[in-house]
């Protein structure tokens, strides 16, 4: 079972959607056995305006990739334009951005979205990196061999 954990500003708990089962999203994201990488890629991000028969060799799969994944949260989503997602089991080989949401639109016109290892993330404060350690303070490397082989790093040390 997944489900999203819908965290606003304005909400005083988090929403939990229920979306799908498992089972649902791999029989949309199954590969044909003859299906090439590209064609599989384009038939799962692509909105097809047309309707689409049973004897149609082509099944073009971002409708039913989108009433899947994202269509449960679209409402609750209004006035939202940053998503932080942290994406488990099955939904890691999933390209949220590319998700269409029209036959002319994918979710990454819509929304800023950031991918997350792991919600705790959002919480945390972003560090800055402070690449200058001291004024007037350099480091120079020189001699650096790129091709030297790792064999002989191990027979030198």
């Amino acid at each position: 079972m997944y489900c999203a954990l819908i965290l606003r500003a304005d909400y005083e708990n988090p929403e939990m959607v229920y979306l799908f089962e498992e089972k649902e999203l791999e029989k949309i994201v199954k590969r044909p056995e003859n299906a090439s990488d590209i064609n599989f890629i384009k038939q799962l991000y692509a909105w097809d305006k047309r309707k689409q028969t049973a004897t149609s060799d082509t099944k073009y799969k971002g409708k039913s990739l989108y009433n899947l994944i994202w269509n449960p949260l679209d409402s609750l989503l209004r006035g939202i334009k940053t998503i932080y997602l942290a994406p488990s089991g099955f939904l890691h080989k999933i390209s949220f951005a590319a998700i269409p949401y029209s036959d002319t639109n994918i979710l990454s016109d819509k929304y800023q979205i950031n991918y997350v290892s792991s919600t705790r993330e959002i919480t945390l404060k972003k560090k800055t990196y402070n690449f200058i350690e001291k004024e007037n303070y350099a480091r120079i490397y020189g001699g650096i061999s790129y091709d030297f082989d790792s064999v002989k790093i191990a027979e030198l040390t």
